[in-house]
């Protein structure tokens, strides 16, 4: 598989393989409200579930009901405060029960709420929604909290390490200039997308002070990037088309 699919309340049918190498087709049922509500969803890929065509064959009642959310940032140092928004289709939706550390507390009742992480870790995030009809969505190991450190540059043995990226926002391409302790060596810069994936790994030159970041085949939005070495602070950098 090129991606890992969780998505466990998914009332996916069944998933297929296509014709050729790679395409796969993912059939998603809804069947909701006693027969109220009934949807069938085609979502077809050419590479291995990276990106879906989605076809809708059938059609009967509203939309379903389905929770989904998304926080922002999803990555940083303790404290860190998330801004979660609620992404939920149906209609009528007015209750909504968030834990955002999956303990089987509910931590908040609104909408669209912020939850600050005083904690490091992985955390996962779960939201159950309430109308005529109930759905719940959790993400494992949605927020990753590190380590803070005593300012914005990171300190490793008592020297500082300093990451700056310019432009910032950017076009396509950006310049990421950093300066390093001497007794770092054979590390490389990690680029992360909003959700904490690490998209690309950078080597770093040890005789330079920058490298080039080129992101003419990503979409605009807000990226984060840092050392692989701990320590390191976590900074944001802007693609605008």
């Amino acid at each position: 598989m090129k991606n890992t699919f969780n998505c466990p309340n998914l009332p996916i049918k069944g998933i297929v393989g296509g014709r050729q190498p790679g395409e796969l087709y993912m059939v998603v049922e809804y069947v909701q409200l006693m027969h109220q509500i009934q949807h069938i969803y085609i979502y077809h890929s050419l590479d291995y579930g990276e990106t879906f065509t989605t076809y809708h064959p059938f059609s009967y009642g509203p939309e379903p009901y389905v929770a989904n959310f998304e926080g922002t940032p999803t990555i940083g140092t303790a404290p860190l405060t998330v801004h979660f928004t609620d992404l939920s289709s149906g209609e009528n939706l007015n209750y909504w029960e968030w834990d955002f550390d999956n303990d089987g507390t509910i931590d908040s009742y609104e909408q669209n709420p912020e939850y600050t992480y005083q904690d490091t870790g992985y955390f996962s995030v779960s939201l159950t929604i309430h109308t005529l009809q109930l759905d719940s969505a959790t993400k494992f190991n949605y927020i990753h909290v590190t380590e803070n450190s005593s300012c914005d540059e990171g300190i490793i043995n008592n020297q500082k390490i300093e990451l700056i990226c310019q432009p910032n926002p950017f076009r396509n391409n950006t310049e990421i200039f950093f300066k390093l302790p001497n007794d770092i060596r054979n590390t490389q810069i990690e680029i992360y997308n909003i959700k904490g994936k690490v998209i690309e790994n950078i080597p770093i030159d040890s005789e330079s002070n920058s490298v080039n970041w080129a992101a003419e085949n990503l979409y605009s939005g807000i990226y984060l990037y840092k050392l692989n070495t701990k320590n390191s602070p976590i900074k944001k950098m802007i693609l605008m088309r």
